[in-house]
This record gives C-alpha cells, sequence and structure tokens, in this order.
C-alpha cells in the first residue's frame, strides 16, 4: 500500500515535468519565430497609441530596434531601453535553456520552478522600474 502511494507520487511529479517541459519548449519555438518574424519582414509593427493618438509610449521602436540589435546596427536604436529590454528578453528565455538542462539531470524540480518564479518577478520588477 505504502509502495504504491510513492510510486503515484512519483508519475505525478513525471507528469509534471514533462509538462514544464512541454510549456518551455512551446516558448521557446514561440522566441525563435518571432526573431525569424522581426528579421525577415520588410514592415515593423507601427505602435497603436503612436498611430492612433500621437503619444510615444514607453516601448515606442522596440521591434525596429529587435531587429537592429540582432543585425548588430546600434547606432540605428530609436529607444535607449531597447537594449535593456532585450537583454531581459534573452535572460529570460536562456534560463528557460538551462531549467530544460537541469531537469533533463533530474534536479530538484521544487527548486528549479522557485528559482523560476524568482527570476520572472525580478524581471517584472526591472520592467515596472524602467517604465516608471
Amino acid at each position: 500500500m505504502k509502495k504504491l502511494k510513492c510510486i503515484k507520487k512519483l508519475k505525478s511529479k513525471i507528469i509534471r515535468s514533462n509538462d514544464y517541459l512541454i510549456i518551455t519548449i512551446a516558448l521557446i519555438l514561440l522566441f525563435i519565430l518571432g526573431l525569424i518574424y522581426v528579421v525577415t519582414s520588410e514592415n515593423t509593427l507601427t505602435c497603436y497609441y503612436k498611430e492612433n493618438f500621437n503619444i510615444s509610449c514607453k516601448t515606442c521602436g522596440i521591434t525596429r530596434d529587435f531587429k537592429s540589435i540582432i543585425q548588430l546596427k546600434f547606432n540605428e536604436l530609436l529607444n535607449p531601453l531597447s537594449t535593456i529590454y532585450f537583454g531581459m528578453l534573452n535572460l529570460f528565455f536562456m534560463t528557460r535553456l538551462i531549467i530544460i538542462i537541469l531537469i533533463s539531470r533530474k534536479i530538484n524540480i521544487k527548486k528549479i520552478i522557485y528559482f523560476d518564479i524568482v527570476l520572472g518577478i525580478i524581471l517584472l520588477l526591472t520592467n515596472f522600474i524602467f517604465h516608471c
């Protein structure tokens, strides 16, 4: 009876870690597809607020700036915060890759998820600080 409970707990941990891996891989694929779109597209997206209300928001020009950063054309940046946002986004996805490696090596999943949550909160706070 006790052995059966342990097996059920182990199966549920494996299922949860597989779900986490699937979500992480999907996010990485979306990130890569977004990068491919930004680099290969001729036209970049226009800012809704700039177009409709003629108000520049804090993230105006980020798409064009991401394209310029990927092409190493730093002198064409429109928004000075672009490099910070690009760095935060890359940090987020690089930690996702590290998490995949750690999970595949069967390191404690709770610690990994806590680390991921703390990193997400730090990135959100950084975004909030630079937005104000």
